[in-house]
């Protein structure tokens, strides 16, 4: 395995750290609320996540 292999291995861990731990503020605050819902915090963080990492477009209208 070569330094750039590494480089995307580290990358991809990094990408799927970030999403574990916005998914557990998401999950944690759900609790919190007693179940009765999402705090928006948690919400805007996991959007963040998504958008670092190119994957915000998928609340974008499919223009097709």
């Amino acid at each position: 395995m070569d330094n750039g292999d590494k480089l995307v291995i580290e990358r991809l861990r990094e990408q799927r750290d970030d999403a574990l731990n916005a998914l557990l503020l998401v999950i944690t605050s759900y609790k919190k609320n007693k179940r009765r819902g999402i705090g928006i915090g948690p919400l805007i963080r996991a959007r963040k996540v998504l958008e670092r990492h190119g994957m915000g477009d998928i609340y974008e209208e499919d223009k097709s």
